[in-house]
């Protein structure tokens, strides 16, 4: 009896050398300079947008694309049980694993962007549409280098900043921190139901303040507005967008 007709070398090559490199990524928050309270540049975080953007890639060390599964509840009449599938559930928190710089700019960052969660001195919650916004994971080919997966996760925000282990040992190690970012679900590119990029930024509801945002990029210029001036230009306003400041927290 003949065995089991393998495949050719030249085939087996070939599938192997198209296999995904878990190092071909790129991980990007790119609201975060703008959703950390105060403001990243404003507060001396970062010296400018593109350069933090550039050093948070170099700094991520892993992180993962989240698994998807589907809830269901077992369901019986007569027979085997039946599984009747009733919802989406998606696997945990994003754990990312970031390398610190010697002025800690990253930590500082999400350090700041948890305060714009919840304020550290009076432990007051700001709206969720002034400090959640989306993250990006891509994956690339190893050829060509490109895009060949993303998954865009939406209403992330940061839910812990992990301990910087330091010690006389430590000599040839790196400060390491790891991240947990909460997010709601996530769309793939090209699956059908993945919304537009151009999505409007989120405006804060802070008491006594105007936040000066960046909105977009207007030929080689950058403009900055107020949230009434982005109402007032026709700009499509998020959730909650309250020109008036009705919904500040007093």
């Amino acid at each position: 009896m003949p065995g089991p007709n393998f495949m050719q070398q030249s085939k087996r090559l070939s599938l192997a050398s198209n296999l995904y490199r878990p190092t071909r990524f790129y991980f990007e928050i790119p609201r975060l300079p703008f959703v950390v309270d105060g403001g990243a540049v404003s507060r001396g975080i970062v010296s400018s947008i593109s350069d933090f953007e550039a050093e948070i890639f170099f700094s991520t060390e892993t992180a993962f694309f989240p698994g998807r599964n589907i809830a269901s509840e077992p369901y019986k009449t007569s027979g085997p049980v039946d599984e009747i599938p009733y919802e989406s559930t998606y696997s945990g928190d994003l754990t990312i694993t970031m390398r610190i710089s010697q002025d800690f700019k990253e930590r500082r960052a999400f350090e700041a962007w948890m305060d714009r969660v919840i304020n550290q001195k009076r432990q007051t919650l700001n709206y969720p549409d002034s400090y959640r916004c989306e993250a990006f994971i891509k994956g690339y080919s190893t050829e060509e280098g490109e895009e060949t997966y993303r998954a865009r996760l939406t209403e992330v925000w940061p839910k812990s900043i992990g301990q910087v282990s330091v010690g006389q040992g430590l000599t040839d190690s790196v400060g390491v921190m790891q991240l947990q970012l909460a997010f709601r679900r996530y769309f793939v590119k090209g699956s059908g139901h993945d919304q537009p990029e151009d999505v409007p930024l989120d405006v804060a509801d802070r008491p006594g303040e105007v936040d000066q945002l960046t909105r977009r990029e207007v030929g080689d210029d950058r403009i900055n507005m107020t949230p009434q001036q982005l109402w007032n230009a026709g700009y499509p306003q998020p959730n909650k967008f309250d020109p008036g400041g009705l919904s500040a927290i007093t």
